[in-house]
């Protein structure tokens, strides 16, 4: 029997012998992808099947509150740029291992690099460009099939596997803004330090809390008190500062004045601290 060398005269199976036909019969936009660690890349020998591309949307979360009858939206994240599509490889002799070497190199291109302790980035694109992911990662590979027949010699004729990509964005933690974990709505009696001993276990941290609300010397029920995240002020130095209480003695009024005697008001009444001592 002899040895099929033209792509649509490939003997896959009853089921797969008419998309064969029709791929290699077809204008070919192929699709390459390149890794750019290593400046490899890979080329499909079709244009990419069944092309999907998912863009990211922004992620909401919503906090309700007494009283309100809306609830307040927040913003947290984005998903990334995903793009899926199936590649074909297919023996177009006896001795071809095109297939095999194929799937090897996207297999490896989806492993943790031991030099870079991740995947590599690779590019991706289509024709003109105009599908394309300048920088991605392989997010994830489907299941591999194998086409019957195999080859004469028992080797792999034909093999399609899904592939998925993610756009990647490589971050830098010098650029990147301290994330706010959520609002908190100041009640009754709350004052900075007591919500960082809820929230975090540590009253010195208040001192952070307060520097970021500068507006606020003091808190009032129904204050929105933004609270970062634990991992973005674990490393700001705590540097407690206070205001000068100068001019408060003079007969005239001062911005120092009334501080002094919003704090001597606001101290000047019984207190029970909702902290119960270790042991009690």
């Amino acid at each position: 029997m002899g040895i099929a060398r033209d792509l649509t005269q490939i003997a896959a199976g009853p089921l797969l012998g008419p998309l064969i036909n029709a791929l290699g019969a077809r204008k070919v936009h192929r699709w390459v992808m390149l890794n750019l660690e290593t400046g490899e890349s890979i080329e499909g020998q079709f244009g990419p099947v069944n092309p999907v591309k998912s863009p990211g949307n922004p992620q909401y979360v919503e906090h309700t509150s007494l009283g309100r009858e809306t609830p307040i939206i927040q913003y947290t994240h984005s998903t990334a740029d995903r793009f899926s599509f199936t590649a074909f490889w297919f023996a177009t002799y006896e001795n071809d291992d095109t297939p095999e070497k194929a799937i090897k190199v996207l297999e490896n291109w989806k492993q943790r690099d031991p030099d870079l302790a991740r995947p590599p980035r690779v590019g991706f694109s289509v024709g003109d460009g105009q599908m394309s992911l300048l920088e991605a990662v392989i997010d994830g590979l489907g299941d591999i099939s194998y086409f019957d027949p195999p080859k004469h010699g028992g080797g792999i004729r034909g093999i399609s596997v899904p592939v998925t990509l993610r756009a990647y964005t490589k971050y830098e933690l010098v650029t990147e803004p301290a994330p706010e974990t959520r609002y908190h709505r100041a009640r009754e009696g709350e004052y900075f330090e007591l919500i960082a001993f809820f929230e975090y276990g540590a009253p010195d941290l208040g001192d952070i809390i307060r520097k970021r609300h500068p507006t606020k010397l003091s808190l009032v029920e129904n204050d929105i008190v933004k609270l970062p995240s634990a991992e973005a002020i674990r490393t700001i130095p705590i540097r407690p500062t206070s205001t000068v209480f100068k001019n408060t003695l003079l007969l005239k009024d001062s911005v120092q004045k009334q501080l002094k005697n919003a704090v001597f008001e606001r101290n000047n009444r019984a207190y029970t601290s909702p902290i119960i001592p270790v042991g009690l």
